[in-house]
């Protein structure tokens, strides 16, 4: 049987690889690749709790540590397992280590607020994009922080 977490990481992919090619765009700066993205997994995975669009509280109505509102794309929930998705729709642009670090800021950020609540779930973290270009040491800092990279080459 298939883990949820190896479901997550294959439908992650087989979307930025495949499906997102066939999807119409839609006239917004992220050419619907949040939505188009949620409701892909939403149907694929069956999860406890899927955070609305827009959500600044981590799926859960939580606050921050430092008091600043953070946006995560995509916050899934099951069982004891928070799964967050900071997605990123950039053909052409670089996916940056700023990127990264500000991602991994901002589930901090919520976990050092809600310690108590948080400390029983294991966060996993995804950065998801449809570029193609990662460079290495993108992908080597993905790794140190625990963050699973998922792109159309998925190496």
């Amino acid at each position: 049987m298939i883990e949820d977490i190896e479901k997550i990481e294959i439908h992650s992919w087989i979307f930025v690889y495949k499906e997102w090619n066939k999807l119409t765009r839609l006239p917004i700066p992220d050419r619907g690749f949040e939505e188009s993205f949620r409701e892909y997994l939403y149907k694929k995975v069956s999860f406890d709790t899927v955070s609305d669009i827009r959500d600044m509280g981590l799926g859960l109505s939580y606050s921050t540590f430092s008091g600043v509102s953070h946006e995560l794309d995509v916050v899934c929930i099951k069982n004891y397992n928070i799964y967050v998705f900071e997605l990123k729709h950039y053909n052409e642009s670089d996916i940056s280590k700023e990127i990264i670090f500000t991602f991994l800021g901002k589930v901090l950020d919520f976990y050092f607020k809600n310690i108590e609540n948080l400390s029983d779930y294991k966060i996993t973290m995804f950065l998801v994009t449809i570029n193609r270009d990662i460079d290495d040491s993108i992908r080597n800092l993905c790794i140190a922080y625990g963050i699973k990279l998922i792109d159309p080459l998925f190496k």
